[in-house]
């Protein structure tokens, strides 16, 4: 492959990671509006009393693979605060 061969393998990694995220986002999309999304990250707007219920839902969905690769292992990570800064962990 060469020198190029590295720079093929990550291109296709990452579109292959940006159609299993935009998935995940059109799940999470349907319970609270998704404002943001950057790689593999999905940033929603909800009420803060909602917080705690949104990010367990919003994890739930990211950890689903797709029906093309079920047994495909994911997992993912997060964090709520008012300044999207902060809630990243």
């Amino acid at each position: 492959m060469g020198e190029a061969g590295p720079f093929i393998v990550h291109n296709c990694v990452q579109a292959l990671a940006r159609i299993i995220v935009l998935d995940q986002t059109l799940n999470i999309n349907v319970h609270m509006p998704v404002v943001l999304s950057v790689h593999d990250e999905a940033a929603g707007i909800t009420a803060a009393d909602e917080a705690k219920d949104a990010l367990a839902f919003t994890l739930e969905c990211m950890r689903v693979p797709p029906v093309w690769a079920p047994d495909m292992p994911l997992n993912s990570e997060g964090g709520f605060h008012q300044s999207y800064g902060k809630a990243k962990k």
